[in-house]
């Protein structure tokens, strides 16, 4: 099977906006990030959304995010999501009808340096490294069995992002019906 789109997912810090650029610039699509989508909408940060109005509908806006893009046939997109857009039922059956899913991961050690000076993280936002460390911990493994569902998981920690893009590249030509869920590399 060709896919037209690719779709990443993982835990924040994974690797998905830069990646997802990248990618986008070497394949000749175009990138949306669903936070920035919804974020633009709502003239107000991700962060903004959690504190006003709670998770429960923050996760309702990345449900319509995905709902729109399926009606409206984006062709040609690499999508990034949010770390925890999984976690809503029907949400990875959604994303799998759009395109080739991949999960970005690394070790929660390195997930915590990439996201040290990053305030924009609700779920992560506040408190001392041990507590932040915990949740963390906490989160991916709340979502992991999630993200082994993707098609293919790519361990991003040794990694630059060109790297991870070009493996990404190569995901795309070998992807057929026949592929298994697989970790690449």
């Amino acid at each position: 099977m060709s896919y037209s789109n690719v779709v990443l997912i993982g835990p924040p810090g994974s690797g998905k906006t830069s990646v997802g650029q990248l990618l986008a610039q070497r394949s000749n699509r175009r990138f949306f990030d669903t936070d920035r989508v919804i974020e633009e909408r709502h003239g107000c940060s991700v962060s903004e959304i959690f504190a006003r109005h709670g998770e429960p509908h923050f996760r309702q806006l990345e449900s319509n995010i995905l709902d729109e893009i399926s009606r409206d046939e984006w062709r040609d997109v690499v999508l990034g999501t949010g770390g925890g857009i999984i976690v809503t039922p029907g949400n990875m059956e959604k994303l799998e009808k759009l395109g080739l899913v991949v999960c970005l991961f690394a070790p929660p050690s390195c997930l915590l340096k990439r996201l040290e000076t990053d305030r924009t993280r609700p779920l992560l936002a506040s408190g001392d490294e041990g507590s932040k460390e915990k949740r963390l911990n906490d989160l991916i493994a709340a979502r992991e069995s999630k993200y082994r569902m993707a098609r293919y998981i790519i361990e991003t920690a040794n990694l630059a992002p060109e790297e991870v893009a070009a493996e990404i590249e190569k995901l795309l030509v070998i992807s057929d019906d026949t592929t298994t869920r697989a970790e690449a590399v």
